[in-house]
């Protein structure tokens, strides 16, 4: 009887771990998912080319194996314990047959929703349901997902079994059973909570983490929640073009580098302005970021042309601001960020030394 409570122990243990994707990442790493091992022989195709297939199928082949799993419960226990008589319950006593019904009732439940989602190519769907919802036809709305989703200037946050995706028109989140889709004017996103974690999955210190309502306008769509760490907020403002509100009572904590960047900011703009001249060409938009037109000039201002570490830099302008301080702060003593404002950086194109008094902001 030891054995089978030992095999129950561990068996129920990893089966919540992977039903629920709550996988040690040492776990992800060896592979040593169902979804690692399905996606290795092939049948699941590729995310990156087909983001809404790949997803329709992996839901679908997820859910019918989770429900398949208690089965090799009951054989285990079979093999641990043939007198227990898992296998022919009704030669055993009443609390094993209650066990065994349950477990074959979730077995055969989860079987028949997945084979309810394949029957029509996968039209029963609940996403390719949802894509269905929106004012144009599947198919288009299906091809600008996948190709979205290919985009390099997507935002991802992965945040133990679900993943954050934004896009310039879609927002996502995929979990281990399903995935949520809402396009970015049918939205309306609202932080509504904050919490602090002494220990995160993120590494060995403490960590905030929000959760933010994605709440949909289309009657069609339900909304949903997202939850990311409090760290890559600046990163999802950045790419959300619906609107952002963020509840009173919500205080959303900055990294070292973004209270930083915006203490750059606010010094260059006291270091006045460079004035391009007559007839110069319209600078670019930024090389860092690539949507924000390149407004920063570097130019000598901190002492005379001869004296100290600074030098001339002959750069057109090229960066934008926040690109540039981001820069600047990567460049420093990362133990002691004390003495990042008073540092020097060089040019990232010709490597001219500057520091933060030669950071000016670009005028026509």
């Amino acid at each position: 009887m030891a054995d089978v409570i030992l095999f129950s122990i561990i068996f129920w243990f990893l089966y919540i771990l992977e039903v629920k994707g709550m996988h040690p990442q040492e776990f992800r790493s060896a592979g040593i998912t169902l979804t690692h091992i399905i996606k290795s022989y092939g049948w699941l195709g590729f995310e990156e080319l087909d983001f809404v297939g790949y997803h329709v199928r992996r839901t679908t082949v997820l859910t019918a194996l989770h429900s398949l799993l208690p089965l090799c419960y009951l054989i285990g226990l079979q093999v641990l314990e043939p007198s227990i008589n898992v296998l022919m319950p009704w030669k055993s006593v009443w609390y094993v047959q209650v066990v065994v019904a349950i477990l074959l009732l979730s077995v055969g439940t989860g079987f028949s929703v997945s084979a309810w989602w394949y029957a029509g190519n996968y039209s029963n769907h609940p996403l390719i349901k949802e894509l269905s919802s929106f004012d144009q036809p599947l198919h288009i709305t299906r091809s600008s997902v996948n190709c979205e989703y290919r985009s390099l200037n997507k935002f991802l946050s992965i945040l133990g079994s679900h993943s954050v995706v934004v896009t310039d028109t879609w927002i996502m989140r995929i979990g281990p059973h399903s995935v949520r889709v809402l396009r970015q004017y049918d939205a309306v996103l609202n932080v509504s909570k904050a919490d602090e974690h002494v220990l995160s999955v993120d590494g060995p210190t403490s960590a905030q983490y929000l959760t933010i309502e994605v709440i949909s306008v289309n009657v069609k769509v339900k909304s949903f929640n997202i939850r990311l760490n409090a760290l890559e907020y600046g990163q999802l403002k950045e790419r959300v073009s619906a609107p952002l509100r963020t509840a009173r009572s919500v205080i959303i904590q900055q990294s070292l580098s973004d209270q930083f960047v915006r203490a750059f900011q606010e010094r260059v703009t006291e270091n006045g302005n460079f004035s391009l001249s007559q007839g110069s060409q319209i600078p670019e938009n930024c090389i860092g970021c690539l949507q924000i037109q390149s407004n920063i000039k570097l130019q000598k201002m901190c002492n005379d042309p001869e004296i100290g570490p600074c030098v001339q830099c002959s750069c057109r302008p090229l960066w934008c601001l926040s690109c540039m301080a981001k820069w600047f702060a990567s460049r420093q003593d990362q133990n002691n960020p004390q003495t990042w404002m008073a540092g020097t950086a060089p040019c990232p194109m010709c490597r001219a030394t500057f520091c933060v008094l030669d950071v000016l902001l670009v005028t026509r």
